[in-house]
């Protein structure tokens, strides 16, 4: 299951007169609300036991603002495990996206922290989430009526011309996971004789998640979309129901009622709305493989290097005040003896390694490459010591399953939090 959908309303006008196709229609600029823009472990596979995060980020990027009101993690094994994160109950409202600035909705991250079972043999595990928001969608058109008499009165090509303008000739859509456009349906003529027409739409659902009536998600509530009020239009309806049911992809008719302007001089445009008021949900899907302990080497990987270093003796001469001794990079300040002493070479920059008389030249060596380095993490050297390094960046903090030297073996992570 994924993330949004559309709608496409289509208008069908039954008055006098032959079929004229519709006039412009302007689309919906945004085909979706919120979106899973990640949602993926640390580590692609770990040890029996170990912890991992896993990490979720969404986004908003339709025209009007969304209120996430339900996080929830699942899973057919999810009872092995022992899980700490965001409670299903968490509510944050997501700014919409402002194409005209460029500005691409607001996102927002969190994740779980999961500690994998103890098995026997090489396990893949599934997990999913769900993501369920509240929406709104309004969709607003124009609709222009032609009196019957004043029509008679026109030459030819301006009869043709408004018959072709009449009905919606315009409308536009709030961008997000529904949208609306009217049907092609006979041009709109009146006798000013008054009465109830009816405008008819097509409603659907073009996103990768579905329409939910209520933030809980069961057969009652999910599919189903309520069309909440209108302006200019009356008694609003799908198959006799204020209720349009839709799947993935899927459409659905409904019709509105109209009053017919029994006072039309020569035409009049006339601008109605209809708003709808939904939930949404989308689903994202992860997988992990457990490996028995053993299987993953807890080391890092040695490799040989070379490396440009100041050896020798250092000859340089050292004799100055305290207050100038720092400044000559061949020198530095002895407490015991209060005096400026020559450096070692070994403790020079290679700049100033010969200008102090050493010898500058290349050692082979081995260094180390750990694993949680790589990875874009520090070594630190428990959880409380990962905390306390994260905050001061304004994070939360946790050890990962990342290579780390035994003096440091927290591989510390940080990470922000709705």
């Amino acid at each position: 299951m994924k993330n949004l959908f559309i709608l496409l309303l289509l208008f069908s006008i039954i008055i006098v007169s032959g079929c004229v196709e519709q006039g412009t229609i302007v689309s919906s600029p945004a085909k979706d609300g919120v979106i899973i823009k990640r949602f993926s472990f640390d580590s692609s596979t770990i040890n029996e036991e170990d912890t991992v995060g896993l990490n979720l980020e969404i986004q908003n990027v339709g025209e009007v603002k969304a209120t996430v009101e339900d996080i929830t993690l699942f899973g057919p094994d999810l009872s092995e495990w022992s899980v700490s994160g965001p409670t299903p109950s968490i509510k944050v409202d997501l700014l919409p996206s402002v194409p005209e600035v460029d500005f691409e909705g607001e996102a927002r991250s969190t994740r779980w922290k999961l500690k994998a079972p103890d098995i026997t043999a090489e396990t893949n595990y599934n997990f999913g989430t769900r993501i369920v928001y509240s929406y709104s969608t309004v969709y607003t058109g124009t609709l222009r009526v032609v009196d019957e008499k004043y029509l008679e009165t026109l030459p030819e090509g301006e009869r043709s011309s408004l018959l072709e303008s009449s009905g919606v000739f315009s409308s536009s859509i709030t961008g997000g996971p529904l949208t609306v456009k009217p049907m092609k349906g006979r041009n709109f003529i009146v006798s000013g004789e008054g009465g109830t027409s009816q405008l008819v739409f097509e409603l659907s659902n073009v996103g990768s998640g579905y329409p939910a009536s209520a933030s809980t998600i069961n057969q009652n509530t999910m599919y189903n979309v309520e069309i909440s009020s209108s302006s200019g239009l009356t008694n609003c309806k799908s198959y006799g129901s204020t209720t349009a049911r839709l799947s993935k992809g899927k459409s659905r008719l409904f019709s509105c009622n109209f009053d017919i302007p029994t006072n039309v001089v020569n035409k009049q445009d006339i601008i109605f709305s209809i708003t709808f008021n939904y939930h949404y949900y989308v689903d994202g899907m992860a997988s992990i493989t457990v490996e028995p302990s053993g299987l993953i080497g807890p080391g890092g990987t040695t490799v040989p290097t070379t490396i440009e270093v100041c050896t020798g003796t250092n000859t340089h001469s050292c004799g100055y005040e305290r207050s100038d001794c720092w400044l000559d990079p061949c020198c530095k300040w002895d407490e015991e003896s209060a005096t400026c002493v020559t450096k070692s070479c070994s403790g020079i920059s290679e700049s100033s390694c010969a200008s102090c008389g050493c010898t500058l030249g290349p050692t082979s060596t081995t260094t180390t490459i750990w694993g949680c380095v790589v990875a874009g993490y520090s070594c630190r050297t428990d959880e409380t010591d990962c905390d306390n390094w994260c905050s001061q960046k304004g994070y939360n903090g946790e050890c990962i399953a990342e290579e780390c030297p035994p003096s440091n073996n927290c591989c510390c992570r940080c990470y922000g939090i709705f």
